[in-house]
C-alpha cells in the first residue's frame, strides 16, 4: 500500500485564493441562515397566532352554549310562573301561600337565580323570594315593566344591567308580561340575576394569557367582566365598543375576530366575539398577545442564539480549516518520513515475529516429546510394579483356598487387600498423569446408563460392609446430554469409590438431574450423598480444588494417597465442569458434579 503524499497549493488555489473562498463560503452559509430563521419565525409567529384565535373562538362557544342553556331554564321557570298565576286567577284568584310556594320551587331549581318575583298591574312586588308586601317596593319604573306593560307581544325581555332596590347588586332582570281575564295586563314575573353569577361562572375556565371575558347586550352595553372589574369601578353597565366591534356588528356577522387595544385597560389583545342565538346579548374573550406569544418570543431568542451560534462555528471552522491546510505541507513531509520508518519497524517485527513461531513450534514438539516419554516411563514402571503384585495375588488366593488356619486366614486377607489396595494406587497414578495429554471426545451420554453402571461398579463392595446403595434420575430430566463419557465414569467412579470407603454405616445415595434457566437448560448435574466421615468445614475448599484429603490420620487410617480427587479435578477441567462440596463431620458429605449444558446432543444411541 502506497501513501500518496499531498503537496501544497499552488497556482489558483493558492493561500490567498483559499481565503478568500472560505470567507465567501461564511458569509453565504450565515445569509442563508439567517433568512431560513426569518421565515421560520414568521411562520412560527402566524401558527402561534392561530392557536390563540381558535382558542379564543372556542371559549366563545363553549360561553355561548352554556349561557344560552342557562337563559333557556330561566325562560321555562319564567313561563311556569306565568301558567300557574294564569290558573290560579282562572280559579277564582291567587291563593298566595301555594303561589309562593310555587315561585320558591322554581327558584331553588335555578342556582342562576337571585330572586323570583313577581309584581301586580301597578307595579307593587307582591310575591317571591325576599319580598315584604308591607314594603311595597315598586318596579312601576323600570324599562322592563314599561315595555311588557305596553306591549303584550313583548315576549321575553331583558333589563340592562341596573342596582337592585333590594338586593342593593348589579342584576338584570329577565321579565315576562302576566295577562289577566281577556288579555288584560295583570303585572309582570321576572327573575334577578347578579352579575356576580357571571363572573363566578367564567372564572371556572381559568383564563391564561390575561385573559378576560365579557357579556354585553346587544346595545353593547357591558353586563358582566370576567376578571371582576375593581371595587367602585363605573365599568359595569357602560358602553365602550371598539371600531372593529361596530364595523362586525354593521356587517350583519353574528361571530368574529380581530386584534385591537382593549378599550377598558388599554392592553392589545386578540377579541373574539359571538352573538348568543335568541337572546340579546354577546359573549367576548379576549387574550392578551404579549402573553399569549411569550412562548413565541422565547422560541424567536432560541433561534437568534442559534444564528449566532452557527455563526461562530462557523468562523472557528474556516479558521480550523485554513490552519489545517497551512500546515499540510509539514504534516505530508513527516508522514512520509514515519511512514519509511514504519514500514522498517514492520520488517523487524515480522523478522521476530517468525522467529518467535519457530521458538514455539520447537518447544511444543519438545513438550509433546516430554509427555510421550513421561507416558512411556509410567506405563514401565506401572508394568514393573504390577508382576510382582500378581503373583503376590495370586499365590495369596491359593493359600486362602487351602483351608488355613483362622490367624492364617486373617493374614492372607490382609496381604491380599494391601496388595489390591497398591494396585489401585498405581492405576490411580496412571490415570492422573494420562489425564495431561487426554483430548476429549464429547458424545450423547445416558444419564440412566450412567447410574446404573455406577451401581453396579459401587455394589459388591457396599453390599460387603452392609451399605444401602440408591439411585435416582429426577423427574423432567432429559435422557441424553453431551459428554465424554471416559472422563465422566473416571470422575464419578472415583467419587462414588470414596464414597464407600469412608463410609462404615448407613447408605450411599446417587442423583442425576438437568438444572434449568429461563431459556432451557443449564447443566447436568449428579450427586453422591454419603452417610460417612464428613469433612472439616476448612478442608472443603482445598478437596475440591485439587490434591488434598480430608486429614492426615485419616490418609494412615485409609491407606490413600490423596490421588483420587486430583484425579477427579483434572477430568473435570476437561470437561468444563464444576465440584461442588457440602459436608458435615461425622454425619456425611455430598459431592456434586455439573457439566455446562450443550444442546448438540446427537440423535445417535446413548452410552
Amino acid at each position: 500500500m502506497t501513501l500518496e503524499t499531498p503537496q501544497p497549493a499552488s497556482g489558483p488555489f493558492s493561500r490567498s485564493s483559499l481565503r478568500r473562498y472560505l470567507t465567501l463560503f461564511v458569509v453565504l452559509i450565515n445569509v442563508l441562515v439567517v433568512v431560513l430563521a426569518v421565515i421560520e419565525l414568521r411562520r412560527s409567529l402566524l401558527q402561534f397566532q392561530e392557536r390563540a384565535r381558535i382558542a379564543a373562538d372556542n371559549l366563545t362557544r363553549v360561553l355561548e352554549e352554556n349561557l344560552s342553556g342557562s337563559f333557556d331554564k330561566i325562560d321555562l321557570a319564567l313561563l311556569s310562573v306565568a301558567d300557574e298565576f294564569t290558573r290560579q286567577t282562572a280559579a277564582g284568584g291567587i291563593d298566595r301561600q301555594a303561589f309562593t310556594e310555587c315561585i320558591l320551587r322554581q327558584n331553588g331549581r335555578l342556582p342562576e337565580l337571585d330572586s323570583l318575583r313577581v309584581a301586580d298591574a301597578q307595579g307593587i312586588v307582591r310575591y317571591g323570594v325576599g319580598v315584604d308586601p308591607a314594603a311595597r317596593v315598586t318596579a312601576a319604573d323600570r324599562d322592563y315593566f314599561i315595555r311588557l306593560r305596553d306591549d303584550p307581544e313583548a315576549g321575553l325581555v331583558f333589563s340592562r344591567p341596573m342596582l337592585g332596590r333590594i338586593s342593593g347588586k348589579w342584576t338584570i332582570t329577565v321579565s315576562r308580561r302576566l295577562s289577566g281575564p281577556g288579555g288584560a295586563f295583570a303585572g309582570v314575573v321576572y327573575a334577578v340575576i347578579t352579575t356576580e353569577h357571571f363572573t363566578e361562572q367564567f372564572s371556572w375556565l381559568q383564563l391564561q394569557h390575561r385573559g378576560t371575558i365579557a357579556l354585553l347586550d346587544k346595545g353593547l352595553v357591558l353586563v358582566a367582566r370576567y376578571p371582576a372589574p375593581a371595587a367602585g369601578s363605573d365599568v359595569i353597565g357602560q358602553v365602550k365598543p371598539t371600531p372593529q366591534v361596530q364595523e362586525l356588528l354593521q356587517s350583519g356577522r353574528k361571530e368574529g375576530n380581530y386584534i385591537a387595544n382593549s378599550p377598558v385597560d388599554g392592553v392589545k389583545r386578540l377579541f373574539s366575539l359571538r352573538e348568543i342565538p335568541n337572546y340579546p346579548f354577546y359573549v367576548a374573550v379576549t387574550l392578551t398577545l404579549e402573553d399569549a406569544l411569550a412562548t413565541w418570543r422565547d422560541e424567536a431568542v432560541f433561534v437568534a442564539l442559534l444564528a449566532v451560534g452557527l455563526f461562530i462555528v462557523t468562523l472557528v471552522s474556516s479558521r480550523f480549516i485554513y490552519q489545517g491546510w497551512s500546515r499540510q505541507a509539514q504534516a505530508a513531509q513527516a508522514l512520509g518520513q514515519a511512514r519509511d520508518m514504519l514500514e522498517e519497524r514492520v520488517a523487524e517485527r515480522t523478522a521476530e515475529l517468525v522467529e518467535t513461531i519457530g521458538a514455539l513450534e520447537l518447544a511444543k514438539e519438545q513438550a509433546e516429546s516430554a509427555m510421550r516419554m513421561k507416558a512411556a516411563f509410567l506405563e514401565n514402571i506401572s508394568h514393573e510394579f504390577k508382576t510382582p503384585l500378581n503373583p503376590i495375588i495370586a499365590f495369596t488366593d491359593l493359600a486362602l483356598e487351602s483351608e488355613p488356619s483362622p490367624d492364617q486366614r486373617e493374614n492372607l486377607v490382609e496381604i491380599r487387600k494391601a496388595a489390591e489396595k497398591l494396585r489401585g494406587m498405581i492405576e490411580n497414578l496412571i490415570e492422573l498423569t494420562s489425564l495431561d495429554s487426554y483430548r476429549p471426545e464429547p458424545g450423547p451420554v445416558s444419564a440412566r446408563s450412567m447410574l446404573d453402571m455406577l451401581m453396579q461398579a459401587l455394589s459388591p463392595e457396599a453390599r460387603e460392609k452392609g451399605l444401602a446403595l440408591t439411585g435416582a434420575v429426577e423427574p423432567g430430566t432429559p435422557e441424553v446430554f453431551e459428554a465424554d463419557l471416559n472422563l465422566m465414569r473416571l470422575a464419578l467412579m472415583t467419587i462414588g469409590g470414596n464414597a464407600v470407603k469412608f463410609t462404615k454405616q448407613g447408605g450411599i445415595e446417587l442423583r442425576a438431574w438437568a438444572e434449568k434457566n429461563g431459556n432451557g437448560f443449564a447443566a447436568m448435574c449428579f450427586a453422591v450423598r454419603d452417610t460417612g466421615i464428613g469433612v472439616a468445614a476448612e478442608k472443603i475448599e482445598a478437596i475440591a480444588s485439587g490434591l488434598c484429603q480430608a486429614d492426615a490420620p485419616l490418609t494412615k487410617r485409609y491407606r490413600g494417597l490423596g490421588l483420587g480427587l486430583a484425579t477427579v479435578h483434572k477430568a473435570l477441567e476437561l470437561l468444563e465442569g464444576r465440584l461442588e462440596v457440602t459436608s458435615e463431620p461425622g454425619k456425611g458429605s455430598t459431592f456434586t458434579v455439573c457439566l455446562p449444558w450443550r444442546d448438540d446432543v446427537s440423535g445417535s444411541e446413548a452410552s
